[in-house]
């Protein structure tokens, strides 16, 4: 049903929100 696409946009939400992450450590450094 709705689970496993809403499952799968919640994952690239938080590899977006990972990522953007990664960038401000990397700007911190």
């Amino acid at each position: 049903g709705n689970w496993g696409h809403r499952q799968l946009e919640l994952d690239e939400m938080e590899v977006m929100v990972t990522a953007r992450k990664a960038v401000n450590d990397t700007q911190q450094d």
